[in-house]
């Protein structure tokens, strides 16, 4: 006879398809395939000083016109040339030193391919580089191994000393760089500007030796990727809004791991900033992963702090003796 007491076997209850693992992680490949393409708009729709907009092919147009076929009207135009951020580029001729020397300094260099996504580069030689090799100094302004730095030295532009003006067509041989825009989305409170960040967040450990700061945010991001993705694939996520905001998490994080891996900086574009008292007081400069990344652990912690706990059963009443 069959033993009755024995626990009858029950199938485990399916995960609602908002909590399946599939699902999160499409959710997490989205924030991810959103941050990417930010930045990627970014870096061609930006400039700064090391990141400049370039345009080599520029002989008998004006930079009015070179600037309309990128979406910039005049009236930009004209904040860009007031701001004195138009250059003149000319063809460099480079001396063969093997160090950085006085010949050098005060010049600012712009190459235009070759350094992966945030190409066009930029650098200025300052006193602070004399008697180093010039492949180091390069290199590691450019993003590139040193190696690469002489056959790019070949195609590179020198910032001529006098600015172009907008509606004088550029002559023979001559380029085009802007070399600081940014886009006002809200005035006096929110822009879109280019930025690197070498570090973690608020720019922790920016100072640290390259090497270093790239091989150790590099293994915790992605240490940090593998885990989120082993933790949601088997189903702990526990609530809805923390399995939701762990594949955030995890969608940003690999969105700047993207960048550490291919350019060994996390590229941002975000800046809000209010003004006050004649004092800019801004939120250092971030991207949609930064986003994915602060909201999944602002819910996750506002759901463990504001969860509520099941109330203590009562205790059961005595039984009178018989």
């Amino acid at each position: 006879m069959a033993n009755e007491s024995a626990p009858i076997a029950t199938s485990p209850v399916p995960l609602p398809w908002f909590m399946r693992p599939a699902t999160l992680f499409a959710f997490a490949a989205l924030v991810a395939v959103l941050d990417l393409g930010t930045k990627a708009w970014a870096t061609g729709a930006l400039a700064s000083w090391v990141h400049p907009m370039v345009w080599t092919d520029a002989a008998g147009k004006t930079p009015a016109a070179l600037l309309a076929s990128r979406g910039i009207d005049r009236a930009e135009a004209d904040v860009i040339d007031k701001r004195g951020a138009l250059a003149r580029l000319q063809p460099g001729q480079w001396p063969k030193s093997a160090n950085v020397d006085g010949q050098w300094l005060g010049r600012q260099i712009v190459v235009s391919e070759g350094s992966g996504n945030a190409a066009p580069r930029a650098t200025r030689l300052l006193n602070r580089h004399l008697g180093k090799p010039v492949a180091e100094v390069l290199g590691e302004a450019w993003r590139v191994d040193a190696e690469k730095v002489p056959v790019m030295l070949t195609r590179a532009w020198q910032v001529g000393e006098q600015a172009p003006t907008l509606d004088v067509a550029l002559g023979s041989g001559e380029g085009l760089a802007i070399l600081d825009r940014n886009i006002v989305v809200l005035p006096d409170w929110l822009h879109f500007v280019y930025a690197e960040n070498p570090g973690a967040a608020f720019s922790f450990l920016t100072n640290a030796p390259p090497l270093l700061r790239h091989l150790l945010f590099t293994v915790i991001a992605s240490l940090a990727s593998l885990g989120l993705a082993w933790w949601l694939w088997k189903g702990n996520g526990g609530t809805a809004l923390a399995s939701w905001s762990l594949a955030a998490i995890l969608g940003g994080a690999i969105g700047n791991l993207v960048d550490r891996l291919n350019y060994g900086v996390v590229i941002d574009f975000i800046y809000m900033f209010v003004v006050t008292d004649g004092k800019v007081h801004g939120w250092p400069v971030y991207n949609v992963a930064d986003i994915g990344i602060t909201c999944g652990v602002i819910l996750i912690a506002a759901e463990s702090i504001f969860r509520r706990q099941p109330a203590a059963a009562a205790p059961a009443a005595a039984t009178p003796s018989a």
